[in-house]
């Protein structure tokens, strides 16, 4: 059984078990051929371990961030590693104070955090992870209260469980910003965020949204840029670039220079150099526009 897990640091957590058998167990699933480096399919950055009579100490050659934390636990549950939803709980709200949570947003009721949430445009899904104990079992008369209202709420009515991740899913359905905001709602009506925050868990939702479906868009039009010569679409390798020039200042939220801001207006008004553009390169901006209206008006406002 784990006895404790413990945040030392951003870079460095440790876990305590009662038997040395499970330093063993957590060594095969963890592991490759070093069983001093974790596999690098578990994270993005190298990750030593070094172990001790009962424990074993993660130490990230970066910094950890609260995603990892989850995973760490998830990975040990799915292995029949056993966690006391105690530990797995004060863990969890340990992480909230102590590593990056830039990846999600922590909704937080009397200051006690009781969910993160993530974003994954590609995926097409909203994910809610829970931190507090009062919500670790998905089964439990909190959970359900919440499952029950996000399924009969008209903009996110497709919600799933994802029993492995202990997660909930709740599909991206119609313009994402009509979600978050149904979102929000729903999270004030169930006690999980306070009615004080409100804008803000609505600003903090849409710049994850927006950073995650930018982000991803970067990499599609990359790829149409580096088509070779011979390609049907390498004839618009040009104007490929100035989107993914666009999609670039976007992702990194950097501001567009008036000339980049031009383009984008005339890319979203099908104008210009975008008039003639086939469908797979200006479908970004279609979906950028249907999902980001108001940030896509701003960010062009701010250039003038």
């Amino acid at each position: 059984m784990t006895l404790d897990i413990i945040i030392n640091n951003s870079s460095s957590i440790t876990i305590f078990f009662t038997e040395k058998n499970e330093i063993e167990n957590f060594t095969k699933i963890f592991t490759v051929l070093d069983k001093n480096k974790a596999a690098k399919a578990l994270f993005s950055h190298e990750v030593n371990i070094e172990y001790q009579h009962n424990c074993v100490t993660l130490i990230s050659s970066t910094n950890f961030e609260f995603s990892d934390l989850n995973k760490i636990i998830t990975h040990m549950l799915q292995h029949n590693l056993t966690i006391s939803a105690n530990i797995i709980a004060q863990s969890l709200e340990q992480g909230c104070n102590i590593l990056k949570t830039d990846n999600l947003v922590i909704c937080r009721f009397n200051n006690k955090p009781l969910y993160g949430i993530n974003i994954s445009i590609r995926n097409n899904a909203i994910m809610l992870h829970p931190i507090s104990i009062r919500y670790l079992n998905l089964s439990s008369e909190h959970n359900q209260r919440l499952i029950h209202l996000l399924k009969t709420h008209t903009n996110t009515s497709d919600t799933t469980i994802d029993d492995k991740q202990n997660t909930i899913l709740v599909s991206i359905n119609t313009a994402i910003y009509d979600i978050i905001e149904s979102l929000v709602s729903i999270l004030i009506k169930a006690q999980i965020i306070e009615e004080s925050h409100k804008e803000d868990t609505l600003q903090q939702l849409t710049k994850l949204a927006f950073h995650d479906f930018t982000s991803n868009e970067l990499q599609i039009v990359k790829n149409i840029a580096q088509y070779p010569t011979d390609h049907p679409l390498s004839k618009y390798k040009n104007i490929a670039k100035n989107v993914e020039n666009i999609f670039s200042h976007l992702a990194s939220n950097e501001l567009l220079d008036s000339y980049s801001a031009k383009l984008l207006q005339d890319a979203i008004n099908n104008t210009g150099e975008f008039s003639t553009a086939p469908h797979i390169i200006m479908r970004s901006f279609s979906k950028l526009n249907k999902n980001f209206h108001n940030q896509v008006k701003s960010i062009i406002n701010q250039t003038e």
